[in-house]
């Protein structure tokens, strides 16, 4: 489920039941796992991974693999390069 005026960058992925709050903005090249919960007014940098399950309460930085409840980044997304 996808809340009001949120923005999805090019060659994003928001995999099944996701949920996302209003004015949630995703950046390019994000994959977003099953599950996740997005709370609003929250951005989402380019290249970066939000796990199955999720639950992101503030801003992501670009390039990071974030898990858990509360979300947490676990490393730099090193993989980015694959995307460009």
């Amino acid at each position: 489920s996808i809340g009001h005026d949120c923005f999805i960058g090019k060659n994003s992925v928001v995999s099944s039941f996701a949920n996302f709050a209003g004015n949630v903005k995703v950046g390019e090249r994000v994959f977003i796992g099953m599950n996740a919960v997005i709370r609003e007014h929250t951005d989402i940098g380019d290249d970066s991974v939000i796990s199955m399950g999720a639950a992101v309460f503030s801003d992501i930085t670009s390039a990071v693999i974030v898990v858990g409840n509360p979300a947490r980044i676990v490393r730099h997304n090193e993989s980015k390069r694959v995307f460009k």
